[in-house]
């Protein structure tokens, strides 16, 4: 897959929401759990799962009460792996 196509299926995802960088902590996690090597793929791969788990926080979905938490999950997530949204 191209570097174009990955942009836009990562944007497509998650609602246009862009992912403009994250922290080292994703590259920490990978290692940490035996993969090889850290490379662009794999990051770009971290990119898709961080923002479809982001994705289903933002969707407000059918329980208003819940939204608060959701949101709250969000920025936990967004603040752990260095998640800058454009």
């Amino acid at each position: 897959m191209r570097n174009e196509d990955v942009k836009n299926e990562i944007e497509r995802m998650t609602n246009n929401r862009k992912v403009t960088s994250m922290n080292e902590r994703i590259k920490d996690v990978v290692l940490s759990k035996g993969f090889a090597r850290y490379d662009d793929e794999i990051e770009k791969l971290c990119l898709i799962i961080i923002k479809e788990c982001l994705d289903q926080c933002y969707n407000k979905g059918m329980n208003d009460a819940l939204y608060e938490g959701q949101l709250k999950a969000a920025s936990y997530i967004e603040q752990h792996f260095g998640v800058d949204n454009e």
